[in-house]
């Protein structure tokens, strides 16, 4: 008993003596958090992400509004910088995060988000037209971020790929991470995996299979980019000679292998659902790209926060920009009378308008729910199960 006190109250003055140095060296405590990942977002993760975002807009436009009168090159050049590139920094954002309870709590939020915004669509849509936009068995399936092709909102539930896409690749990056710390792998090691996954990519592409191993080809081209960015450090420097080489040996890839399979290598689109090894090495452009201007622009990247805003709450102009989207079909006949550029600027104006009112409604609804959630001590209770060393 007497021990026990002494080991309290030893507790008690050591908490105190550094509740002291901290106030008497609050420059040094300021710096500290500074320096702490997880007290300070990353500017340039958010302003890539952002761009990543905004781009997602534009191809949405490109694609769903704008295949009819659009030239080929401009949606070949909006692919470019698309998915792959928010997979690959999502990778790099993970290094902030420590344990796998963390993660999982992660994806729970944000399937909690999508459950409230789903239901809030499905019942607006109602409102507003007098008819449901989803049968109730679509309404449970569309909850499970399943992709739904529905009428009006189909841009809105088929983005879900992405999630559905975005939760198998976490959990197995994050199982990965828990036995890395048991086990202890080597650099090399890690990359070999890597290359395993674009061999299984290539596997798969070639013979036309849909998986190899447990793992469908959209996990894993999206694993092997999502590691990359998890390997891959943010104080790497790549000279511009490297990034040359590395960039020209990509684009002959992209155009070699698309002349052996016969195919456009303008046609990114026809490779990308399921991912083909082509949509890989096209999209290792963007990626080297990000990875070599990112040893620059930091003032730039500071004064864009019109930019990191949006990739700071990437989910909820992601979410949103399904519903925009479907609202600018009405413009194409515009396209025989207008041009194709009038047209395509009027509905790109409109889909980012449209997004962008969405996003901040999202963003404040957001803003109450998590509240609610953290009041419910739900990260608690999913840390608790997860360490059972807690719970005793």
């Amino acid at each position: 008993m007497n021990q026990s006190l002494v080991i309290a109250k030893v507790s008690i003055s050591e908490k105190r003596g550094n509740v002291m140095r901290c106030t008497q060296n609050s420059a040094e405590c300021k710096t500290a958090i500074k320096k702490n990942p997880l007290k300070e977002r990353d500017e340039k993760l958010d302003f890539y992400r952002g761009l990543a975002i905004l781009n997602i807009v534009c191809i949405h436009t490109c694609f769903f509004s704008g295949q009819s009168y659009l030239p080929n090159i401009l949606r070949t050049l909006c692919l470019l910088y698309d998915v792959p590139i928010l997979v690959f920094l999502a990778g790099r954002s993970a290094q902030y995060r420590s344990d796998f309870a963390a993660t999982f709590w992660g994806l729970i939020k944000i399937w909690i988000e999508w459950m409230f915004i789903s239901t809030l669509v499905a019942l607006g849509y109602r409102l507003l037209n007098g008819k449901s936009v989803v049968t109730p068995l679509q309404y449970l399936q569309g909850l499970f971020f399943y992709p739904l092709e529905v009428e009006h909102l189909g841009i809105f539930y088929q983005s879900m790929w992405y999630m559905q896409m975005y939760v198998v690749v976490v959990l197995v990056a994050a199982a990965l991470r828990e036995l890395d710390k048991r086990i202890h792998f080597s650099l090399i090691s890690k990359w070999a995996f890597v290359l395993f996954l674009v061999i299984g990519l290539a596997y798969t592409s070639i013979c036309e299979k849909d998986s190899f191993f447990v793992l469908n080809r959209t996990q894993l081209c999206f694993l092997s980019f999502f590691l990359m960015g998890y390997f891959t450090k943010a104080s790497d420097r790549i000279s511009v000679r490297h990034y040359l080489i590395q960039v020209a040996f990509f684009i002959t890839l992209w155009i070699g292998i698309s002349k052996a399979y016969h195919v456009s290598f303008l046609n990114i689109q026809a490779v990308k659902f399921p991912p083909h090894i082509i949509y890989w090495a096209v999209s290792m452009i963007s990626i080297i790209t990000c990875r070599f201007l990112w040893q620059y622009g930091d003032s730039l990247i500071h004064r864009c926060r019109f930019i990191r805003f949006w990739g700071r709450n990437s989910l909820c102009f992601f979410f949103s920009q399904g519903i925009g989207a479907g609202l600018i079909y009405r413009f194409v006949p515009l396209a025989q009378t207008q041009g194709w550029i009038k047209t395509f600027l009027l509905s790109l104006a409109v889909n980012y308008l449209v997004t962008y009112a969405l996003g901040l409604i999202f963003f404040l609804l957001f803003r109450g729910l998590n509240q609610l959630i953290w009041k419910a001590n739900l990260l608690q209770l999913t840390k608790e199960c997860f360490n059972p060393v807690s719970r005793q």
